[in-house]
């Protein structure tokens, strides 16, 4: 004859702790939550093909490159800024020392009396949050007006 087999009784010292048991319950828990987590935040994904820039998603750049001194130019005896056309939504920013604060700009802007060319920058912004590195308005006024010959 065979014996029953019997359950032990809770105050065996061989039995595992009841929370190691709860340990393999939450582990496929984690495990979704992980992967949900890595999902949200991303992997570096590629460019979306309804995209209308594509050149404009650069992952693993922390700023855009600086404007071209062809995109900006500067009349130093009037002041005044005056700004080429930016792709998409993207908006042209000004920051200078005296405020806090980049402002947008429109595409002419003047500048107060006073304003430091080497502590001025000029700027883009894109929606998505991405900015470009200044270009002061010192190297602005270096780079001058193209030559334009008398001769023709």
């Amino acid at each position: 004859m065979t014996a029953l087999r019997t359950t032990r009784p809770e105050t065996d010292p061989c039995r595992r702790p009841a929370r190691a048991a709860g340990r393999r319950k939450d582990f496929p828990l984690a495990l979704c939550l992980g992967a949900f987590l890595a999902g949200v935040a991303g992997c570096g994904g590629g460019v979306a093909e309804g995209d209308a820039d594509p050149v404009a998603y650069r992952p693993y750049m922390t700023q855009l490159p600086p404007p071209t001194v062809d995109q900006v130019r500067y009349n130093t005896d009037t002041r005044k800024l005056t700004l080429a056309e930016q792709a998409g939504s993207a908006r042209w920013m000004v920051k200078r020392s005296d405020a806090p604060d980049a402002y947008p700009v429109g595409p002419e802007h003047t500048l107060p009396e006073g304003t430091n060319p080497k502590e001025t920058f000029v700027f883009f912004a894109r929606p998505g949050g991405g900015t470009s590195r200044g270009l002061s308005l010192a190297e602005i006024q270096a780079a001058g007006p193209e030559h334009r010959s008398a001769i023709r």
